[in-house]
Protein backbone atom coordinates (compact mmCIF):
# COMPACT_ATOMS: atom_id res chain seq x y z
CA UNK A 1 0.00 0.00 0.00
CA UNK A 2 1.49 3.32 -1.07
CA UNK A 3 0.39 5.09 2.11
CA UNK A 4 2.39 2.66 4.27
CA UNK A 5 5.43 2.69 1.97
CA UNK A 6 5.55 6.48 2.03
CA UNK A 7 5.09 6.54 5.84
CA UNK A 8 1.81 8.43 5.58
CA UNK A 9 0.22 5.72 7.74
CA UNK A 10 1.63 2.93 9.88
CA UNK A 11 1.46 -0.74 8.92
CA UNK A 12 -1.15 -1.33 11.63
CA UNK A 13 -3.35 1.47 10.29
CA UNK A 14 -2.72 0.12 6.79
CA UNK A 15 -4.26 -3.21 7.77
CA UNK A 16 -7.34 -1.46 9.14
CA UNK A 17 -7.62 0.65 5.99
CA UNK A 18 -7.31 -2.44 3.81
CA UNK A 19 -10.12 -4.19 5.69
CA UNK A 20 -12.30 -1.08 5.45
CA UNK A 21 -11.55 -0.86 1.71
CA UNK A 22 -12.71 -4.45 1.28
CA UNK A 23 -15.85 -3.96 3.36
CA UNK A 24 -16.87 -0.55 2.00
CA UNK A 25 -15.49 -0.38 -1.52
CA UNK A 26 -13.96 3.03 -0.75
CA UNK A 27 -10.40 3.89 -1.76
CA UNK A 28 -7.53 4.06 0.71
CA UNK A 29 -7.25 7.81 0.19
CA UNK A 30 -10.94 8.29 1.00
CA UNK A 31 -10.70 6.24 4.17
CA UNK A 32 -7.49 7.88 5.39
CA UNK A 33 -8.90 11.36 4.77
CA UNK A 34 -12.37 10.67 6.18
CA UNK A 35 -11.11 9.03 9.35
CA UNK A 36 -8.09 11.28 9.92
CA UNK A 37 -5.66 8.38 9.83
CA UNK A 38 -2.74 10.18 8.20
CA UNK A 39 0.54 10.55 10.04
CA UNK A 40 0.31 13.34 12.56
CA UNK A 41 4.05 13.66 13.09
CA UNK A 42 5.83 16.37 11.16
CA UNK A 43 9.53 16.62 10.49
CA UNK A 44 9.62 19.73 12.64
CA UNK A 45 8.09 17.92 15.63
CA UNK A 46 10.61 15.09 15.32
CA UNK A 47 13.44 17.61 15.19
CA UNK A 48 12.06 19.41 18.26
CA UNK A 49 11.80 16.13 20.19
CA UNK A 50 15.40 15.26 19.28
CA UNK A 51 16.59 18.68 20.45
CA UNK A 52 14.79 18.20 23.77
CA UNK A 53 16.38 14.78 24.32
CA UNK A 54 19.80 16.22 23.51
CA UNK A 55 19.27 19.17 25.86
CA UNK A 56 18.13 16.93 28.72
CA UNK A 57 21.04 14.49 28.34
CA UNK A 58 24.29 16.47 28.02
CA UNK A 59 26.38 13.69 29.57
CA UNK A 60 25.21 11.16 27.01
CA UNK A 61 25.75 13.67 24.19
CA UNK A 62 29.36 14.09 25.33
CA UNK A 63 29.78 10.31 25.46
CA UNK A 64 28.35 9.98 21.98
CA UNK A 65 30.72 12.64 20.65
CA UNK A 66 33.66 10.78 22.20
CA UNK A 67 32.46 7.52 20.58
CA UNK A 68 31.69 5.90 23.94
CA UNK A 69 29.88 2.66 23.09
CA UNK A 70 27.88 2.66 26.33
CA UNK A 71 25.78 5.57 25.09
CA UNK A 72 24.42 3.39 22.31
CA UNK A 73 22.67 1.26 24.95
CA UNK A 74 21.10 4.43 26.31
CA UNK A 75 19.92 5.48 22.87
CA UNK A 76 18.57 2.08 21.90
CA UNK A 77 16.66 1.80 25.18
CA UNK A 78 14.80 5.02 24.32
CA UNK A 79 13.45 3.74 21.01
Amino acid sequence: MKFVESAKITAAIGKKVFITMFESGRTAAEIVAAEGLGAQVSEASIEQAAKEVIAKNPDNVAKFKSANEGVFKFLSAKS
